[in-house]
């Protein structure tokens, strides 16, 4: 496939608390909240985007807050960690916050020979990590909530997949959207796409015998990569279509600043879907009262058959065991 996806477009979790979410991640975060809209899905809750200055592509993360939604749980079949950059010398102070807002998180840890990883926890369970690394100083920062701009975070590092076996999700990226395998480190198997950097790179975690996933508050609810074009998507959408993916007419969603509502197939309450969101990869987000997504984009949603897109479960993940 002649596909090569930029990157991740963005991140959406699940929460409960429509405040605490915004407290968590505008106020202890940073984030700007970028956009505020209703899920038009279930326009009795609201969509939040939380982002840099100009919600640009591959800084963003949305909630869904379904208010006294029940607690999820992470696990195989689902993306686990989402992480964002921060700047090397940025560790120290955010320790020092994580600390006074009474953050759960973990000491900070090498992974590879340039990254330092500071595990958080959010209230309600979602997982997230600040990557430390050198190549995020190409990113602008945000100020805001005591954060200041040479601290901030500067948008999605990566995302981490829990998986039974790692070989099926793996061809999916590498023969489907664009993706090499660049690292391995015991049961981790880094894939990476453009140029490799920030905001770019998909980490699949081999776990055999995990547990199952389960959708709730504190969970990953999908991952987007970038498209170029809308063309470019529906192009994508035949070639996936032609090699055996449920990519059906009633799974599709698209959603542009001429939309005022869509419509998508059900799904069981344990979905992942991986969707691609076609915008220009240096175009800010503009903020669309009538859409569910901000103008200028559209999305083409990717599912299996039981409604785990490139989630598969074997007894084996190349050869590797869990470390």
């Amino acid at each position: 496939m002649s596909f090569r996806t930029a990157g991740i477009h963005h991140v959406t979790g699940i929460a409960s608390d429509p405040q605490r979410n915004l407290d968590f991640y505008a106020g202890i975060l940073g984030l700007r909240l970028v956009k505020r809209t209703v899920n038009f899905d279930d326009p009795t809750t609201y969509h939040f985007y939380f982002g840099n200055e100009a919600g640009t592509p591959g800084t963003i993360l949305t909630f869904f807050p379904w208010p006294d939604a029940r607690r999820g749980r992470q696990g195989g079949g689902q993306v686990a960690v989402t992480s964002f950059s921060i700047l090397p010398s940025s560790v120290g102070f955010w320790i020092e916050r994580l600390i006074k807002k009474r953050v759960e998180f973990e000491q900070p840890s090498a992974r590879y020979e340039d990254e330092r990883v500071i595990a958080f926890k959010d209230h309600e369970g979602f997982m997230g990590e600040l990557v430390a690394h050198p190549a995020v100083d190409s990113q602008p920062g945000w100020s805001a909530a005591g954060v200041p701009p040479e601290h901030a975070i500067r948008g999605l590092y990566s995302v981490t997949l829990w998986l039974d076996a790692n070989e099926l999700t793996g061809q999916l990226l590498t023969n489907t959207l664009g993706f090499r395998l660049v690292r391995e480190q015991g049961s981790i198997f880094r894939y990476a796409s453009a140029d490799g950097g920030p905001g770019t790179i998909v980490d699949l975690r081999c776990v055999p015998g995990i547990w199952a996933g389960v959708m709730g508050a504190g969970t990953v609810h999908h991952v987007a990569f970038r498209s170029s074009s809308e063309a470019e998507q529906m192009s994508v959408r035949s070639e996936l279509a032609s090699l055996g993916y449920n990519v059906l007419r009633s799974s599709i969603v698209i959603i542009s600043s001429r939309s005022t509502s869509a419509s998508r197939a059900g799904c069981s309450s344990r979905s992942r879907p991986m969707v691609l969101d076609s915008q220009s990869t240096s175009q800010p987000m503009r903020s669309d009262s009538r859409s569910n997504f901000p103008a200028g984009w559209s999305r083409v949603v990717l599912r299996s058959k039981h409604c785990f897109p490139t989630f598969e479960s074997r007894s084996s993940c190349a050869g590797q065991t869990h470390e």
